[in-house]
């Protein structure tokens, strides 16, 4: 599933109506899809006006071996706000969610299980930017890591539920909601490495190695009102990120090199971003 256009869902006014972009797998597990590439869609603009929602790509619980990246997904937050991406797990192997860019939805991203989440960016979603707690259709979080993703702009930047997650990691993030809350957490026994914020913090502190301040967004990147999320020289972004869990690859595609740095981008040095800049359409892709 490859450069598609998909947009204003939901357009019946008879009856309440589903408007989901993509809708992979069947809310029961008993159908599943594996082994898929979902990459390089343009998704937008989605109405949804019952409990069926409006998410722009929602991989249900079973399905595994699924790679969602390079997606273009905004405003999937008319009638219903839902997730841009939503990922349940509970599947034989894992989903990569690499490289999408999410903004103007309820939550950005939400995972519950069996996931790699990495390289994203997202900004000015309603609810969060990335939900990651049980759900009533899977319920056990296990092999959930979220990587090296940056998130603008959002009442709450990440809501974590891992209290009895097994093998969660959560490092290298930059979250920077300074009217908000940058990430409440009950994180369990997850491992959380140089993740670095602005905004309040609930239930979790600052310190350790896991939180760090992330001073003000406007030392950070170049110009967030822009959406240009690159880190500005001298950014507390630049070089600080745990090595152990560094992608190998950015959100541009390209290579991530020592001292690696916080956050979807690695700047290597450069002043302005060479790649893609984020804007309404198909994201032009660099594959690794």
């Amino acid at each position: 599933m490859r450069r598609n256009h998909i947009h204003h869902t939901g357009l019946s006014t008879t009856h309440a109506t589903e408007g989901e972009g993509m809708y992979i797998g069947c809310h029961d597990g008993s159908c599943r899809t594996t082994d898929s590439l979902i990459e390089g869609n343009y998704i937008h603009h989605l109405r949804g006006t019952s409990d069926g929602g409006n998410d722009g790509i929602e991989i249900k619980a079973g399905s595994y071996g699924n790679i969602v990246r390079n997606n273009v997904i905004h405003d999937t937050n008319i009638g219903r706000k839902y997730p841009g991406i939503f990922v349940y797990g509970g599947g034989a192997g894992t989903n990569l969610v690499e490289g999408n860019v999410i903004w103007n939805a309820g939550e950005g991203i939400q995972v519950v299980s069996d996931a790699m989440v990495r390289n994203n960016i997202i900004f000015n979603c309603s609810a969060t930017g990335i939900t990651a707690a049980p759900h009533a259709a899977m319920r056990r979080v296990r092999n959930t890591s979220i990587i090296n993703n940056t998130i603008f702009n959002a009442p709450v930047g990440v809501r974590m539920r891992w209290v009895n997650a097994t093998n969660a990691e959560f490092a290298n993030n930059a979250i920077y909601c300074p009217d908000g809350t940058a990430i409440d957490a009950n994180p369990g026994p997850a491992l959380l490495r140089n993740n670095y914020v602005q905004g309040h913090l609930t239930g979790i502190a600052a310190g350790g190695g896991r939180i760090l301040d992330g001073g003000k967004v406007e030392a950070a990147f170049a110009d967030p009102s822009r959406h240009s999320f690159w880190p500005r020289s001298g950014s507390p972004l630049i070089g600080h990120a745990d090595p152990t869990f560094a992608p190998a690859y950015d959100f541009n595609g390209s290579g991530r090199t020592e001292p690696y740095d916080i956050g979807a981008y690695e700047s290597d040095g450069m002043a302005q971003n060479p790649g893609w800049p984020i804007q309404a359409g198909f994201k032009r892709e660099k594959q690794p």
